[in-house]
């Protein structure tokens, strides 16, 4: 099976697989924070819902104690993280991935956003 790559790649597989009546025009809005096509892949409280309760995909959280949410670092999150992600804010303030491969690539930076960020730096 081949994995999607685009928003709207994931769009229709999630569409799909979990077999959803929802108008073509509301998909973008009910998945993902930001809908522009070239936006990142954030995804919305319902979205993050319907990946987790109704299609039950893998995923894993990521503490994120101590960062600060400033604009750039979700400049950053929206350019470079290449698969779904939820981010929860508050007391205990963590991500969601739900990409076995960029999990990777976080565990092996430590699970530091800045240093896995700035990795990607050209």
């Amino acid at each position: 099976m081949m994995l999607p790559r685009t928003k709207q790649q994931y769009t229709d597989a999630f569409v799909k697989w979990g077999q959803l009546d929802i108008p073509e025009s509301e998909r973008l809005i009910y998945f993902w924070f930001n809908i522009r096509k070239s936006g990142g892949l954030r995804l919305t409280q319902k979205g993050h819902d319907y990946l987790v309760n109704r299609l039950e995909l893998e995923h894993w959280p990521i503490d994120l104690h101590g960062q600060s949410f400033t604009q750039k670092f979700l400049l950053k999150l929206d350019k470079f993280v290449n698969c779904p992600y939820t981010i929860i804010r508050g007391r205990w303030p963590k991500i969601i991935i739900f990409g076995e491969q960029t999990y990777f690539w976080l565990v092996l930076h430590n699970k530091d956003f800045e240093r896995f960020l700035n990795a990607y730096k050209i």
